[in-house]
């Protein structure tokens, strides 16, 4: 068998074509970013809501027996078991004075 040229193009067409799909379920982790109130009136909110979100990181990224969805099995199943990374933001939010009007 000869190599021509459609088959060496082909061949690579079939290997761009399916590079994502590899790199996809090769992923080791999914990297949520969160935010949530830590100061001001809202501070215990956001200290509860962190606590949720960091349990429900540990029950999706650990085996356990509870009757809960993604609770059985670790990491997240349709991703091959990429485990999940909460990524809280640190930095405050600038807000825009509200721009004045005349009258």
């Amino acid at each position: 068998m000869t190599i021509s040229r459609r088959n060496v193009l082909l061949g690579a067409t079939a290997a761009a074509a399916f590079a994502p799909l590899a790199s996809r379920a090769q992923t080791p982790e999914v990297v949520i970013g969160v935010i949530y109130p830590m100061s001001g009136a809202s501070a215990q909110i956001g200290v509860d809501a962190q606590k949720s979100f960091e349990t429900a990181a540990e029950i999706i990224n650990k085996n356990y027996d509870f009757d809960l969805p993604l609770a059985k099995g670790e990491g997240l199943p349709g991703l091959g078991g990429a485990k999940v990374r909460l990524m809280p933001t640190t930095r405050p939010i600038r807000r825009r004075a509200a721009p004045r009007r005349s009258g």
